[in-house]
């Protein structure tokens, strides 16, 4: 392939999303696409969380995923988090911005939770201690 083609998912899906300060953002659940009426389509955005991640399954699974996430999240029908292509820097062993985590959209629907879900829970405060 050459330096403008990637399989997407072999180096793409799945990968890990670091921040300039290799701090670990969210993971790649899919890819959203342009397609120019002359040209080869290109990637404009990674999409992450459950909005992003239920499609690639089928049936039950996927319905699920996607109920869980309009339940807890206060949209009432949310999309999926996206993370502009243009701020990628490097894709290797893990996707690369130039963007700091706490900058992005992408984990609101992780500190909802945080918030509203696992802070009520007796002791939560202290996981990880």
């Amino acid at each position: 392939m050459s330096g403008n083609e990637m399989d997407l998912a072999l180096d793409l899906l799945d990968r890990q999303i670091v921040d300039p300060e290799k701090r670990p953002v969210c993971n790649v659940d899919d890819v959203e696409f342009f397609e120019p009426k002359n040209g080869a389509p290109y990637a404009t955005a990674i999409l992450v969380g459950p909005a992003a991640f239920a499609p690639r399954f089928h049936g039950l699974l996927a319905r699920w995923f996607l109920a869980v996430q309009r339940r807890l999240h206060p949209d009432s029908d949310p999309a999926p988090a996206r993370i502009d292509f243009g701020s990628v820097t490097k894709i290797d062993n893990a996707v690369h911005l130039n963007v700091a985590a706490d900058g992005l959209d992408v984990t609101k629907f992780e500190q909802w939770c945080r918030e509203n879900i696992i802070a009520k829970i007796p002791g939560a405060d202290r996981a990880g201690e």
